[in-house]
Order: C-alpha cells, then sequence, then structure tokens
C-alpha cells in the first residue's frame, strides 16, 4: 500500500497507478488521479475551493459521513471528475466509465445546485446507507448516460426544488427503499429521454407541491411496484408523452384534499394501473391534453367521502377495465371535453355520485354501475352519458339521474333496472333507443326516442316493448318533426308506436317539400346508399325550425337565390357611378377626358327566404366625350371592378367585372339634359359555398360567368337659386343578364342551370343641393335626394337545380323577391377642385339596405 503525502494542502499519488487510504479525516485541496481504486475509512469532508479530477474504476465509502457543500469559488477545467467541489456545483461521488459506487452511511448535500451521487457513462451508483438534502436545486442521486442509480437505504428531500433520485439519457433509476420528501416542490424520482424509473419501495410526500414520480419526454415502461403515499401535491406526474404503470403491487394513497394520486398533464401522456388507488381526499387521477388513463382489470380504485376517483378535461381520456368504488365522494368528474368509458364496474354507495359531467363532456357505460346509494348521475352544460347496448344500471335507493341544464342528454341503449318509482328529471332530455329497456315499478317522467326509432325507408309504423313497468306517468317524445310517437300499454309494460311526418307537412317551402317527399324512397347502387344517409341525417336533425333551416342549406336555396340579386347589384353600381359623376357634370370643352374611381359597400339583411350579405364594390373608368353640335355630346367609357360578396353562412362570391359604354347628352333649353348610355359587359367570378347538415360539412367550389347588356336614360332640368339648386329627373332603365351557370364539385354538389334575366325599371325623382366656396379653388358641394322606382318586368327567375349523388329530378331555388315599388334616400357630399371632385355617398334602399359610396372623379 503506498503512502499519501500532505502537504501544503495538496495530495499527491506517489504511484498513479496506486492505492490510497485514509485513516483520519482529509480536507481535499487540489489532487490528480487516474485509474485508482479509493478506500475511505473515516470522514471526508468536500469544503474546499478547488477539485480533486479522477477517472474513478471503484470506490467504496464504508463509514461514517461525507459533507457536499456549495461554497468557494468555481474550480478548474477538470472540476467534473471524481469527488469534487466546485462552485455552487458539487457532486459528492461521480462515477464514470463504467465505474462502481457505493455509499453505505451519510451523504448530506448543505450547497446549491449539489449532487450527493451521480453516474455517468454506463456508471453504477448505490446507496445503501443515507442522502440528504438540505438546499433547494439538490439531487440526492443522479444518472446520465446509460447509467443506473439504486437506492436501497433512505433519501430525505428536505431542500426545495430539489430531487430524490433524478435520471435522464437512457438511464435506469430504482428505488427499492424509503424516499422521503419533505421540501416544498420537491420531487422523489424524475427522470426523461428515454431512461426506466422503477419505484419498488415507499415514496412519501409531506408538503404542498411534492412530486412522488415525475416522468418527462415520452419515457415508457415506467413502474410503481411500490407504495406512494401522497399528502400534498402529485404522486405521479406524466409530462409531454410519459408513461407509467401501476402494476399490481403498486398502491397510490391520496391523504389530503390537496394530493393528487396521478397527474397527467400533457399531450399523449399514458397511465395504467393494475394495483390499488386510494383516494381518501383528493384526486385519484386527473388528466387533459389528450392524455390517456386506464384502470384495468385487475386495478382498482377506491374513493372516499372528499374524493374523486377521475377527473378528466380538455379531451383527456379515462377508461374503467377493472373496479371504481365510490362511498362517498365522486367516482368521475369531467369537464371542458373529456371523456370517460366504463368497461368495468363501478358501485356507488352512502352518499358518493358515481358520474358528473360538466362541459361539452362525453361518458359510456358498457359494463355494470351499480347505484347502491347516493347519485348515479349528473348532467351540466351540454354534456351527453350514453349507457350503451351493453351496459347494465342497477338502481337500490339510489336517485339515477340529475339533469341540470336543459341541454344535457342521458341515452339509454342498455339496460336499467330500478327496484321501485324510476323518476326522471324535467330539466335536460332522457332519450331511449330501440335496443335499451327500463324495468321498474313505476315510470315518472317523458322519454325522448332516439334516431334508431325514426323509420328512414318506409312509412309503416315502428314498434318497440322495450319499458317494462307497471304505470308509466310520462308520453314519448320525438326531437325531429320528421316522426310522431304514441304509447300504448300492454299486460307487461308499454309499446311505442312510430310514425313519420311526410315533408310537405314539416317543409315550409312547399317545392322543396314535394322534392325530398318524392325522393324518399331507396335506390341501388352508389345513389341510393347517398340518398339514404341524407334522410337518417335529416331525422336526427332536432326542431322544426332547424331542419327547415338545415334543409334550405344542403339544398343551396338560401345562398343561390342571391346570386342575381349580387349580378343586378353590379350593373346597377356602374349607372350610378357614371349618372351621377360624368354625365350629369356640364362642361365647355370640345374634348373631354375622364377618370375616376369609385367603391360601395352595402349590406343587405337576412329575410326568411334568403341569406344575408355584405357587398364590396370597386372599380375604375377612363373614357372621354366630344362636342359633336352645340347641344350635343358623344362618348365611350370603360370600367374594370371587384366585387366581392361574403354571406351569412360563411360562403363567398368574388368577380371581375368588365364594362363598355357608348353615351350621349343633349342639352334641353338652357337647364334641361338628356342622357342616353348603352352598355355592355361581363363578370367573370369564383364561388365558395358552405354546407352544413348534422354530420355532413362540405365546402364546394364552383364559377359563375355573366354577360349583360342594356340601355338607360335620364331627362334632368337643374333649376339655381343662387348658390342652391334642385334637379327633378325622370328615367328608365333596362338590362339583360344571361348566363349564372354552376356546377359545383363534389358530393352533393349542385348543378345550377343558366337563365336569362330581363329587367326594366322607371324612375322618378328629385335631389337638392347647396354648393360653399371655401377658397378661390376649393368648393364644397352637399346634396339630399329621393328616386322612386316602379318595377315594370320583376325580372328574377327562380333558379332550376339538380343535385349529384342524390336524385335526377329538378327543383327551383327562391328567386330574390325585390318590391315592385321601391323608394330610395341619398346624401351626397363632394370636395371639388377645377375637375376633380371627392366624394361620399350613403344611401337607403328597399328592405332597409345601407350602401355607402366613396369616390373620386377626375375630368380634364
Amino acid at each position: 500500500m503506498k503512502k499519501a503525502l500532505l502537504i501544503m494542502g495538496i495530495i499527491l499519488a506517489i504511484n498513479a497507478y496506486g492505492a490510497s487510504e485514509n485513516e483520519g479525516v482529509l480536507f481535499f485541496g487540489e489532487g490528480v488521479y487516474k485509474n485508482m481504486n479509493m478506500k475511505n475509512i473515516d470522514s471526508i469532508h468536500l469544503k474546499h475551493r478547488k477539485s480533486v479530477k479522477s477517472d474513478i474504476k471503484k470506490i467504496k465509502f464504508v463509514p461514517p459521513i461525507i459533507w457536499v457543500e456549495g461554497v468557494g469559488v468555481k474550480g478548474r477545467d477538470y472540476t467534473n471528475r471524481g469527488i469534487l467541489s466546485s462552485a455552487l456545483d458539487y457532486e459528492g461521488v461521480y462515477v464514470t466509465s463504467d465505474g462502481v459506487g457505493e455509499n453505505k452511511d451519510i451523504i448530506k448535500c448543505e450547497g446549491i445546485d449539489t449532487v450527493g451521487m451521480r453516474g455517468t457513462n454506463s456508471a453504477t451508483v448505490i446507496n445503501n446507507g443515507t442522502i440528504i438534502t438540505n438546499e433547494k436545486w439538490q439531487r440526492g442521486m443522479n444518472s446520465l448516460g446509460d447509467s443506473t442509480i439504486i437506492n436501497s437505504g433512505k433519501i430525505e428531500v428536505n431542500g426545495p426544488i430539489s430531487f430524490g433520485l433524478d435520471g435522464f439519457d437512457n438511464s435506469k433509476v430504482i428505488n427499492n427503499t424509503t424516499i422521503d420528501v419533505n421540501g416544498q416542490y420537491g420531487i422523489g424520482i424524475t427522470g426523461g429521454d428515454n431512461s426506466l424509473l422503477v419505484n419498488n419501495g415507499v415514496i412519501r410526500l409531506n408538503q404542498k407541491e411534492n412530486m412522488g414520480i415525475e416522468v418527462w419526454n415520452r419515457n415508457r415502461g415506467n413502474v410503481n411496484n411500490g407504495t406512494i403515499y401522497v399528502k400534498s401535491g402529485d404522486g405521479v406526474m406524466l409530462l409531454n408523452g410519459g408513461k407509467l404503470t401501476n402494476s399490481k403491487s403498486g398502491l397510490i394513497k391520496t391523504e389530503d384534499v390537496y394530493g393528487v394520486g396521478v397527474y397527467l398533464g400533457s399531450d399523449g401522456s399514458d397511465f395504467e394501473n393494475h394495483g390499488t388507488i386510494d383516494v381518501e381526499k383528493g384526486i385519484g387521477i386527473t388528466g387533459g391534453y389528450k392524455s390517456t388513463s386506464i384502470n384495468e382489470r385487475d386495478g382498482k380504485i377506491e374513493v372516499g367521502l372528499s374524493g374523486k376517483g377521475l377527473f378528466l378535461t380538455a379531451r383527456g381520456e379515462g377508461i374503467n377495465n377493472g373496479t371504481i368504488d365510490v362511498n362517498g365522494g365522486v367516482g368521475v368528474y369531467s369537464y371542458n371535453n373529456g371523456n370517460f368509458i366504463n368497461n368495468g364496474l363501478m358501485n356507488i354507495d352512502n352518499t358518493g355520485t358515481g358520474i358528473y359531467l360538466n362541459g361539452y363532456t362525453r361518458a359510456s357505460n358498457n359494463g355494470v354501475i351499480n347505484l347502491n346509494s347516493g347519485l348515479g348521475f349528473r348532467l351540466s352544460d351540454k354534456s351527453i352519458f350514453t349507457n350503451e347496448k351493453n351496459g347494465v344500471i342497477n338502481v337500490k335507493f339510489a336517485q339515477l339521474l340529475k339533469l341540470d341544464t336543459g341541454d344535457s342528454k342521458f341515452i339509454n341503449k342498455g339496460t336499467i333496472n330500478n327496484e321501485s318509482i324510476l323518476t326522471l328529471p324535467k330539466e335536460g332530455k332522457f332519450y331511449l333507443e330501440k335496443s335499451g329497456k327500463i324495468r321498474a315499478k313505476e315510470l315518472d317522467g317523458n322519454i325522448y326516442l332516439g334516431k334508431t326509432f325514426t323509420n328512414t325507408y318506409g312509412n309503416e309504423p315502428i314498434k318497440s316493448g322495450k319499458l317494462i313497468v307497471g304505470e308509466w306517468h310520462g308520453k314519448p317524445l320525438m326531437e325531429t318533426p320528421l316522426y310522431r310517437a304514441t304509447k300504448e300499454k300492454k299486460s307487461d309494460g308499454y309499446v311505442i308506436k312510430v310514425t313519420r311526418n311526410k315533408f310537405t307537412k314539416v317543409i315550409k317551402n312547399e317545392k322543396i317539400g314535394r322534392y325530398l317527399e318524392n325522393n324518399f324512397r331507396v335506390l341501388p347502387g352508389k345513389k341510393g346508399k347517398t340518398r339514404d344517409f341524407v334522410f337518417e341525417t335529416l331525422s336526427g336533425i332536432p326542431g322544426e325550425k332547424v331542419l327547415n333551416e338545415d334543409v334550405e342549406n344542403f339544398l343551396g336555396n338560401k345562398f343561390y337565390g342571391t346570386l342575381d340579386k349580387g349580378t343586378r347589384d353590379i350593373v346597377n353600381f356602374n349607372r350610378e357611378t357614371l349618372f351621377n359623376n360624368v354625365f350629369s357634370v356640364n362642361t365647355n370643352k370640345d374634348v373631354r377626358f375622364i377618370g375616376g374611381f369609385n367603391y360601395s359597400h352595402r349590406r343587405v339583411k337576412e329575410n326568411r327566404t334568403l341569406y344575408g350579405f355584405n357587398e364590396d364594390l370597386g372599380g375604375i373608368y377612363l373614357g372621354g366625350d366630344k362636342k359633336l353640335s352645340e347641344n350635343l355630346r358623344g362618348g365611350g367609357i370603360l370600367t374594370f371592378g371587384q366585387s366581392n360578396f361574403k354571406y351569412s353562412n360563411n360562403s363567398h362570391r368574388k368577380d371581375n367585372i368588365y364594362e363598355g359604354n357608348i353615351y350621349g347628352i343633349y342639352n334641353v333649353g338652357k337647364s334641361g339634359k338628356f342622357i342616353v348610355d348603352g352598355f355592355l359587359g361581363s363578370t367573370d367570378g369564383r364561388i365558395r359555398r358552405e354546407m352544413k347538415l348534422g354530420v355532413l360539412n362540405r365546402d364546394y367550389k364552383s364559377k359563375i360567368k355573366n354577360r349583360y347588356y342594356g340601355v338607360s336614360g335620364k331627362l334632368e332640368s337643374k333649376l339655381a337659386f343662387g348658390q342652391s339648386y334642385f334637379i327633378p329627373s325622370i328615367g328608365v332603365d333596362y338590362s339583360v343578364i344571361k348566363g349564372g351557370k354552376v356546377k359545383e364539385s363534389g358530393e352533393y354538389g349542385l348543378n345550377i342551370k343558366k337563365r336569362s334575366l330581363n329587367f326594366l325599371d322607371g324612375k322618378l325623382g328629385g335631389k337638392l343641393g347647396h354648393t360653399f366656396n371655401l377658397s378661390k379653388d376649393w368648393k364644397f358641394n352637399g346634396e339630399v335626394g329621393y328616386t322612386y322606382i316602379h318595377d315594370f318586368k320583376r325580372g328574377y327567375r327562380n333558379l332550376v337545380s339538380t343535385m349529384r349523388d342524390f336524385s335526377l329530378d329538378t327543383y327551383e331555388l327562391s328567386k330574390y323577391n325585390s318590391r315592385k315599388n321601391r323608394n330610395t334616400y341619398g346624401v351626397k357630399l363632394s370636395l371639388i377642385k377645377d375637375s376633380t371632385s371627392f366624394y361620399f355617398k350613403y344611401l337607403r334602399g328597399e328592405n332597409s339596405e345601407n350602401q355607402y359610396i366613396l369616390g373620386l372623379s377626375y375630368k380634364f
């Protein structure tokens, strides 16, 4: 054995491959070792400011104490080796390169960010003694890089934000004995990055915000074979897809109202229970963010008076294949899109509640639920519980159901056995499907019949003898107006009879009602299947109002009826622009060039037959005219524009607009003017229609093209009173619109035939204005106007359409119903300089339409 020398606080190895033995107390200053075996027989106090570097194969500490204190300054580059003490980053035992380190006595971590024992690079570190952490960010044992740490002694986590066992990077972390977590935010075992965490011992959580086992980053294979006592905090925390199994011998027990047995906190985390979760108080399992927790066949969840077995939210799913015993408290609480499935056994006793759903949640039963006392189900805020075909609910002295809100649903497809009077709540809705059965001495309350009672393919009544009750104080109801239900008493209970109502009696649009009724039959092949699916969907739509709205949407009626209205608005928009900003403006020039920009926004309200829409039209115009005689001018103008229609059903139409005009202006007397404009134009557009019908949800894209032409004439006279004036007018507009063919792509797409529309309007109106001289160059002009319009032709026509994959029959879409006599009121404000004018105009037209116009006109 080679003796070590103590010289000026520096320990030197006489032989680099020898052994060093300390028989007293060593205070390390600085030393360098390589490939050594080292044995300590007394105390080692790691407190000084430099470090020791060593590639150690095996370290064995026999008696009494190792302290790790985070004081001093940072060591040299080699500080991360061996038994080291660097500033705020200490390892009491550092084992690497397949080495083995063992503690048989006490390691105390006194400094911030210190580690009692650490293993890297396939090392093995074993604690057979005691490791105590007293400061924050400390680790009792830590492993990296395929290393293994084993606690077969005792670990006390006393410091805040500290860890008993900590492993990452393909490490193995095993607890065989005891870990006590006493410091706030302390963790017994934590690990991630493909590490394996195993608890075979006991973990006690004694402070708030403690964690027993924390699993990160999709770690798989982690298991609890031992016991986790949770006074506060989380027994198991699974994050970022972490996985853990509570084995058959595993026990997780919550003992405080702030305790959570298992917390699944991130997307894709999974937990399986084969053992026991004892929820005396607090929560057994809570899961969200697409996590899944499963109580397997050999698993058991016991819920005490103040506990919740499962707490699910945010698309978290819980599955029971084993047993849940509820002796007070709540077996399953789910809210905000949580989901629970019972395939096993649930027993509800004392004052417990079996399943409580709140806020867009779903739950179902394929197993057995025994309601011995307490409350079986409580539903609120659009929650739905389904007792599936194989599900059995046995009610003894309990209340079956409480529905807090009218939008909650309880659906019975299986069997409900009640030993006395079964009373259904008045709030919410209780549904019975054809496979469902109810056995009770008496039944008190109304029952809604589900979709399986509807006869999709024929007209014969449907009979069902599923109510084995002595007396039924209530009646069967149907949500869909397409069917009606009656009850008939028999010797062994009640028979429910369901009969279909004809579409012509339910659909308010007579043409659509006949179209659906004529197609209510079975056809072979694909078209028969797709048609049947439509009628199945229609039979599941609740309420006559909703059914009519959905049918209108499905057949495109309320949308496509507005197309011709939009196209005519485009035509009239150009007439409004040119007549009021070009043709009516006097000039003495021989040749006049004209340019301008115009933008219009109009809101068309929704009515009983058509959707409302926002209409935006904009364009530029360029042209000119010439003086042909003393009283006559002639010219031409080209316009280029775009349209954007946004509909109340989230559909859209956009067009490119092209138009040419040839016009003449004839001066009548000193103040009169007769204007004639001939025009020819086209629109080239694209349509996106959103269709929703029950579970059907489609976006259809199509093209639409229109060609139009016409002539407009107007006679007006300007009567001046100083700076004020009055202009009475009379006019006529004739236009023809052709095209409008639409062919939608996709299943149930519409094919709308082209058409020709003729419009003839007579107009009588006047406007009163005044001009203010703001300066030598600038003028401000204000006008108020009124126009009476008489529609001679009523040119809108019903659209004729067929629907792909449904029927070859044609049906008619509603047309836009314009009034024969219309009134338009307006205000126009203009700012004028020489030949340039900026203007704003407001118009209020038929059906309370509001139109806002901005423009710029330049004549040179």
